[in-house]
């Protein structure tokens, strides 16, 4: 198939340029570049497409609505030459080492001879990220520690697939990998296909809403009411059964969940249900600044703090469930509808 690359650009107001970052990062896009021309300065991402150009403008249309509470400008639309792009690919992406034991790489890179490091091949030109950032860094640093052979696992909000696939190599006898944007979905699906572990990873759409969620209006900055950021933000995914929640109560011996803090906290008593008792609970996408109102909600009956890493600015923890503690299972209509679509690894530039 023929891929088709299409470069989107959208102005927005120089001291609005983080947040539309921000912003387009949890609407699902990886990178964004920042570009100044003249007195107009512009974020932009880049989209493959596949073969089909229409859904360019699809995406362009979800980008812009990922920034409207910004009066981002009209997005602005051009296909890129794909040999460009690809060259341009291989001068800023290339094969990351992880905690001594995974190794990422791009799909033009050979593995290593290093019969020692379990090798991921990862799309960069997906909308899902790389595996670069911090967050994606913390997380598979404790998926080494954490991963054993034969234990069930779930990824809520993969993305790229990156952590379910990093599971998988571990040794999980099983995992299942899901989103509430269907284009994670399908990303995913293409990097477990691209990595040869269809036979241990599953992929499902959770149900919930695609979009900015309702807490960005109070993001420093952001001149938008709670009822205002809300009423242009979500959209149902279509999904209506389903996800981790529907596997039960103890279902997994290991869930892992890079989204951001507020969700996480959205989630806590859906993740706690998830997990077996004497499981753990692998959460990222925390920034420092948020850290507290997770460790808040987690860190105490029936979890414990095994060990937290940060990088940067972001913090990723593991958490060891209560032998002794039942599990309950008390999933919530606000966490499922609360599930949205930020859970992307990786702020720019290097999305993971």
């Amino acid at each position: 198939m023929t891929r088709r690359w299409f470069e989107i650009a959208l102005p927005v107001a120089p001291d609005l340029i983080d947040e539309a970052a921000a912003l387009l990062d949890f609407a699902g896009f990886g990178g964004v570049e920042i570009r100044e021309a003249g007195e107009t300065t512009s974020v932009v991402v880049v989209v493959d497409t596949g073969s089909d150009a229409a859904e360019a403008d699809e995406r362009a249309a979800t980008a812009h609505e990922a920034v409207a509470i910004l009066d981002a400008g009209a997005p602005r639309v051009v296909e890129l030459d794909p040999k460009v792009w690809t060259e341009n690919w291989k001068h800023h992406f290339a094969r990351k080492t992880f905690a001594g034991r995974i190794e990422v790489r791009p799909p033009w890179e050979q593995p290593t001879d290093d019969e020692g490091l379990l090798s991921i091949v990862i799309n960069p030109g997906m909308a899902f990220g790389t595996g670069l950032h911090e967050t994606t860094a913390g997380c598979l640093e404790l998926l080494v520690e954490e991963v054993r052979p034969g234990l069930c696992v779930a990824d809520v909000g993969c993305g790229s697939g990156i952590l379910a696939i990093a599971a998988a190599r571990l040794g999980a006898a099983h995992v299942l990998a899901t989103d509430v944007d269907p284009l994670a979905v399908e990303a995913t699906t293409e990097n477990i296909m691209a990595n040869a572990v269809g036979a241990i990873v599953e992929t499902e759409l959770e149900p919930g809403e695609v979009g900015v969620p309702e807490w960005e209006g109070e993001r420093p900055g952001l001149a938008v009411t709670r009822e205002a950021a809300s009423a242009q933000s979500a959209t149902p995914n279509g999904a209506v059964e389903g996800g981790f929640i529907a596997r039960g109560p103890g279902a997994f011996d290991l869930v892992v969940a890079n989204i951001l803090a507020e969700t996480l906290v959205e989630l806590h008593a859906d993740l706690t249900a998830a997990v077996r008792p004497g499981g753990t609970l692998v959460l990222s996408g925390i920034e420092a600044r948020r850290l507290k109102t997770v460790e808040e909600a987690f860190i105490r009956s029936p979890w414990c703090l095994a060990r937290s890493v940060t990088k940067g600015d972001w913090v990723s923890l593991s958490l060891r469930r209560d032998a002794l503690a039942e599990p309950e299972h008390r999933a919530s209509s606000a966490s499922r509808s609360g599930v949205q679509a930020h859970h992307r690894k990786a702020l720019p530039p290097g999305a993971a």
